[in-house]
């Protein structure tokens, strides 16, 4: 498969870089699943800095178009590295994923995205959609 291609042996930081296209046109037509992500996230915690800094930006990138079940599934992996270790880049994934979420129209949160609690001062949020764990 293509993929393999881009993610096994021949493993290269800049044909990730150069791969985005590919991977959104390969996200789109159902060719990238949880044996794909699990793929990319072993090459990003196991293999040189190099390789996990390219990776965790293609996943930044996936985030964008990826499907609310995917994005928990990206999460999990993320929530497994301990918080010490998470750099610039597994934020940046974080982030993408949380901007995804916020901006997911399929989510139909009917209350305004956030409002104010009377009593305490506190600003609370959306409720969390459906299987999204809980920080």
């Amino acid at each position: 498969m293509i993929f393999d291609l881009v993610f096994g042996d021949s493993l290269h930081s800049e044909v990730i870089k150069k791969s985005y296209a590919l991977l959104e046109f390969l996200y789109s037509n159902g060719r990238i699943e949880r044996k794909e992500f699990d793929k990319m996230w072993e090459c990003a915690t196991k293999k040189h800095e190099a390789y996990k800094v390219a990776i965790l930006k293609a996943l930044s990138f996936l985030a964008t178009k990826a499907k609310i079940e995917d994005l928990r599934y990206l999460f999990l992996k993320l929530k497994s590295i301990p918080l010490a270790e998470v750099d610039k880049f597994g934020l940046d994934l974080i982030k993408s994923i949380a901007k995804k979420l916020a901006g997911d129209e399929s989510l139909n949160v009917s209350s305004p995205p956030y409002r104010q609690n009377q009593r305490r001062g506190n600003i609370i949020g959306p409720p969390l959609p459906p299987g999204l764990p809980k920080l």
